[in-house]
């Protein structure tokens, strides 16, 4: 993860700093051990600590209250901080996830409408859809990778979502050319000390690489030709990006589209996918918890389906999935960017400073969510979700909270009910899995499960 140059010490020379090597200070780490390294931090040195990568350094910040103020507070001085020449900004070109100031405030203003909570619970049908379809491929006692399965239900529901297309089919040739850029991306953001990409030149020796992203593109055009093809209205969120216009009349530029899609259809089923990875792992190692759901399951839905209208009743549910959230957060470090003297706890962040927000530490804090490795879903129950408000952060906060996140938060709720009434997961013994490898480094990792038909 790359940081701000170094900051002037005379405003921040006050501000703990985290042990680490001559020179080198805490690179390896970054690269190698992020959670790590983020909660030896907080533990030793609490809200706001130094953090060295190199010669470059982050302000780690972890108190609920300052992260409030950095994120919805102060966006007058402190934004997201993209750098340009990023894999990642290649591949993602100029949609939200990676742009920044007014450019990023008027695509959220075109992209918005799509994601209101009218227009989401249209695509209840195919959440369950999907999560039958693939479930009926299953044989009782069958071991399955739940990473591949759950990827192959949630490409499913994306892409009839945002496309109104069926890319089951083609799931398994998009995975593979999605897990080769996000092996490149994370590779490369790792060596950013070492070298660094440009964003309209990668590496011309990675030709897994250039074949996977024209993969990817080929995909993406080809979805939004359908669309504009089609002409007549259709409910799939990429249609009504279509339609959407600005104030003076203009729409998205067939380039703006192509990075519109590819940022909805990346988060759209990535993420989710492996929120629900997780969320199957946990309960597979939490049988308690795993019996509640399901008899909450037996009660609300007998053998029928959910529908959106179920949500409200499968309250249980929905807290095993914000709990998985909370351990596992979908995105478990971002940075921000300081652009004009910035006063935090008294200490005068100069412009340039790197900030380095963490919601996986931010949720492993003990005097907000007692014994924070235990999965426990009672914890939302009532009015304590309130009590979390600042501090529990699976979605971002403040103008870039993600879009996404009813769709995201009615996707799990929906396809752990579809999936959960019908078959339970036993974890296949002798596995070496530690999500937080995934979290850092942006690989495969298989999560083996037998299949038990219920």
């Amino acid at each position: 993860m790359a940081v701000a140059p170094s900051l002037k010490r005379d405003a921040t020379s006050a501000i703990p700093s985290l042990s680490g090597l001559p020179i080198v200070g805490n690179a390896f780490e970054f690269r190698k051990d992020l959670p790590h390294l983020l909660l030896r931090a907080f533990r030793e040195h609490g809200d706001v600590v130094r953090l060295h990568n190199g010669r470059h350094e982050a302000i780690f910040v972890n108190s609920p209250e300052d992260v409030h103020k950095i994120l919805v507070e102060r966006t007058d001085v402190v934004e997201k901080r993209t750098v340009g020449d990023s894999a990642r900004a290649f591949v993602m070109g100029d949609g939200l996830l990676n742009s920044d100031g007014e450019f990023h405030q008027r695509q959220r203003k075109l992209c918005a409408p799509a994601f209101q909570p009218r227009n989401i619970a249209a695509y209840a049908g195919a959440m369950t859809h999907y999560s039958r379809q693939v479930e009926e491929e299953w044989g009782d006692g069958e071991a399955v990778d739940l990473s591949e399965q759950m990827h192959r239900i949630t490409m499913g529901i994306a892409g009839k979502a945002l496309f109104g297309a069926d890319l089951l089919d083609e799931a398994d040739e998009i995975r593979r050319a999605l897990f080769v850029i996000r092996h490149y991306i994370s590779r490369r953001s790792r060596n950013t000390m070492r070298q660094r990409l440009s964003r309209n030149q990668p590496r011309s020796d990675d030709q897994d690489f250039k074949r996977a992203k024209e993969r990817l593109d080929a995909t993406i055009y080809r979805l939004i030709n359908e669309r504009e093809e089609a002409g007549a209205a259709q409910r799939d969120l990429l249609s009504m990006l279509l339609r959407s216009r600005d104030e003076d009349g203009s729409g998205m530029s067939a380039k703006l589209l192509r990075d519109e899609a590819i940022n909805l259809f990346w988060a759209g089923h990535e993420t989710s996918a492996s929120s629900l990875t997780w969320t199957w792992f946990l309960l597979a190692r939490n049988p308690q918890v795993y019996d509640r759901m399901q008899a909450e399951l037996r009660d609300v839905l007998g053998s029928r389906l959910p529908e959106v209208t179920d949500i409200p009743a499968l309250a249980f549910t929905q807290r095993v999935f914000k709990e998985a959230l909370r351990i596992y957060p979908p995105i478990f470090a971002f940075g921000r960017q300081v652009y004009q003297p910035f006063e935090l706890r008294g200490y005068t962040l100069p412009a340039g400073t790197s900030l380095l927000i963490s919601p996986y530490t931010l949720h492993r804090r003990t005097d907000v969510f007692p014994d924070p490795e235990r999965f426990d879903p009672d914890r939302f129950e009532g009015e304590a979700e309130h009590v979390f408000r600042l501090s529990y952060l699976p979605f971002g906060s403040g103008q870039r909270v993600c879009l996404g996140a009813h769709f995201a938060t009615m996707e799990g709720t929906i396809v752990l009910a579809t999936l959960g009434q019908r078959v339970r997961f036993e974890l296949e013994p002798g596995q070496n899995i530690v999500p937080e490898r995934v979290l850092t480094q942006q690989n495969e990792e298989k999560v083996m499960a037998r299949v038990l038909r219920r």
